[in-house]
């Protein structure tokens, strides 16, 4: 029994100097060269006035919750809603539409769930959805304005915090 515990102490010891090395390569991944800006993140105005940030920082953020989902577990968090909101912000920036299953898809999560998460977002006024005109089955979900204000506002401040720590370095 006791023999049992040591492995498994070493077992769990080497998974955690394993984690910890890849966070720190994550956090030097995520660092920026000091004196260059990342152009990918650098907003731009749009037609409407409404700021619009690169497709690449909402690639980055999901991608950065599925790392942490693989590391720490997936059952740690729960962020279906946020998975969802970037889904829409990507979407959105690459002029695509979003249909319900692969809504719920990008937030890995069954459909009835993510029906569910949409009606809050929808009752939050964040989110709308309206049926697919060739095939009335399918419906199509998209951010509002106010969804589409709060997701810029977001990845705006995101950017603005990097620039002030990009000024401090």
């Amino acid at each position: 029994m006791l023999t049992t515990l040591q492995s498994e102490d070493s077992r769990v010891s080497r998974l955690l100097k394993q984690m910890a090395i890849i966070l720190e390569t994550l956090e030097q991944l995520t660092q920026p060269i000091p004196g260059e800006v990342n152009a990918d993140y650098v907003t731009q105005s749009g037609a409407s006035g409404v700021n619009y940030i690169s497709r690449t920082l909402c690639r980055d953020l999901y991608r950065i919750r599925r790392l942490r989902d693989s590391i720490l577990g997936a059952d740690m968090f729960n962020d279906h809603a946020w998975d969802m909101m970037l889904d829409l912000y990507q979407a959105e920036l690459d002029g695509a539409d979003v249909p319900v299953v692969s809504l719920c898809a990008a937030a890995l999560i069954p459909q009835t769930s993510g029906l569910r998460i949409i009606s809050a977002l929808v009752e939050r006024g964040l989110v709308q959805k309206r049926v697919d005109s060739a095939d009335r089955r399918r419906c199509f979900v998209t951010l509002t304005v106010q969804g589409h204000r709060a997701m810029a506002e977001f990845v705006n401040r995101v950017i603005a915090s990097r620039a002030d720590e990009q000024k401090d370095a």
